[in-house]
Order: structure tokens, then sequence, then C-alpha cells
């Protein structure tokens, strides 16, 4: 008896661990250029309740798979907007990724580079401001970044250099999540 209910409490706990989504690097080591960034990661809310992240140093996918008998073998990398200051995590990111997977596509949500935000509230709101004023002022399209010392477009592409890096890493593996190498798809809610 005591076999048999170990069996079933070790078999939930296997499945349990297979539903989870899988949380990968994009590279090995330091991602290229930012080797000398010491700016922390932060996850927080914003004023509507909605999950987001700033700050981002280590780029990852995070893997969202449909129940196998709902897969399409047909996959998509999504990659949250916020222009390259925030990452929208929840709306563009999380929300999406679940439903896709409801269709059957599996999801890679990468978690790109980002801006230096500063570590205060106070200093995350003047970097939004001066972002926003960017946006406004077509003529003033370049910020520094106070952490990095680049520009508003480098740390962009050290942001699209993780999104050609999550494609290699995606093909890299469409065995192991059983996906259709010619179905990869990219959605970004970049603005750059």
């Amino acid at each position: 008896m005591i076999k048999i209910l170990f069996l079933i409490v070790f078999s939930l706990f296997g499945i349990s661990i297979f539903a989870q989504d899988q949380v990968i690097p994009l590279w090995e080591g330091t991602a290229p250029g930012s080797e000398n960034w010491s700016q922390e990661e932060v996850q927080y809310k914003n004023e509507m309740g909605q999950n987001m992240v700033r700050n981002v140093v280590i780029p990852t996918l995070t893997v969202y798979q449909p129940a196998p008998e709902k897969s399409t073998g047909t996959s998509i990398i999504v990659a949250p907007g916020g222009g390259f200051l925030f990452l929208s995590w929840q709306i563009e990111g999380t929300d999406v990724a679940e439903w896709l997977v409801e269709k059957g596509i599996t999801v890679f949500l990468l978690k790109y580079r980002l801006t230096n935000s500063g570590d205060t509230q106070e200093e995350f709101d003047k970097s939004l401001a001066a972002l926003y004023s960017a946006i406004d002022d077509a003529s003033n399209t370049e910020t520094t970044d106070k952490g990095t010392n680049l520009s508003r477009s480098e740390i962009a592409k050290l942001g699209q250099q993780d999104g050609r890096q999550a494609i290699k890493l995606v093909r890299s593996r469409v065995n192991e999540w059983e996906i259709d190498p010619n179905k990869i798809g990219l959605k970004d809610f970049m603005i750059g």
C-alpha cells in the first residue's frame, strides 16, 4: 500500500515538474556587449497591476509548450515591448504566450537586454520621461544610458542581437521541443 501511495505521489510530482515553464539563458556566460553591466534586474507591477521587467542584463527564453495532443509543430518567439527601457512582461508576454499555447503553438518568451533605468523608482520615472520625450521629439532620438554609456540605439542593437540568438537557439533544439524548423516565427513589440 505504501509503495502504491509513493508511486502515485511521485508520478504527480513528475507531472507538475513537466508542466512548468522552462527558462533558458540565451548565452553561455555573459552576453557579449554587456560584460561590465552591474544593474540589477527589477520585476514590478505598473499602475494597472501588470507584471513588468526592467534593467535586464541576462537575456533568457521562457518556453511555453502546448499539451502534446494540441501541438501544431508551429512556434513563435515573442519579444515584449517597452522602448528598450522595460518589458511589458504580462500584457505583451505571458498573456500572449498563454493564448498562443491554447492554440497549439509553442512559445518562446524573450527577455532581452535593456537600458539601465536606475535602481530607484525615481530614477526609473526620469528614464521613462526621457523616453517619452524622445518619442515625442523625433529629433531627440539618442539618449545615453547612465550605467553603460551606450546610446538607446546601441542598446537596441544588443536587444536585436538577443533576438537573433534566440532564433539560433530555437532552431538548434527543434527536436527537443518537437517543433517544425520551417514554422518558427518572431513577433516583437519592440520600438526603436
